[in-house]
């Protein structure tokens, strides 16, 4: 396992900084959308949809400095681990509050038309947000990070 632990700690550094990258992003529309109304958004990056969210940017960018930080202690052990623990954590826990979302919007979509009104529902912008897509490798770190923290104990 130790030949595997830099491709871990690059694979965590990576993933934590595409977090950052895509918080500042959500900041960044929502600081459009509120002080410059007239100004172009960033609807979506390769097809992500990166909504004005300040909400989704603070956890984001949360387990982004997690994730990222810690590649700082990568000769304690412990603390790299619980650093990696707890922001996989994080982002796999938006990823299922998201996914929850999703399927709540979707059924109240479905019971709208049972009552004959037009809804439009966009279920790709929904899907494809950063929480989405970064919460599934997040959730591969987080079942590494409890296999590594039993190895320990």
């Amino acid at each position: 396992m130790r030949r595997s632990a830099p491709l871990m700690h690059i694979a965590v550094c990576a993933l934590g900084a595409i977090y950052l990258i895509f918080a500042s992003l959500m900041l960044y529309n929502w600081i459009i959308t509120v002080f410059f109304p007239t100004a172009k958004l960033l609807y979506s990056i390769c097809g992500v949809f990166i909504p004005p969210d300040p909400g989704s940017a603070i956890v984001l960018a949360t387990t982004g400095m997690l994730l990222a930080g810690s590649v700082y202690y990568h000769y304690d052990r412990y603390k790299f681990i619980s650093c990696v623990l707890v922001g996989s954590l994080l982002g796999s826990a938006i990823l299922v509050l998201q996914l929850l979302t999703v399927i709540a919007n979707a059924i109240d979509a479905q019971i709208l038309m049972l009552y004959g009104e037009i809804v439009e529902y966009g279920l790709k912008e929904e899907i494809m947000r950063p929480d989405v897509l970064l919460g599934i490798p997040s959730a591969i770190v987080l079942y590494n990070s409890v296999r590594e923290l039993r190895k320990q104990w």
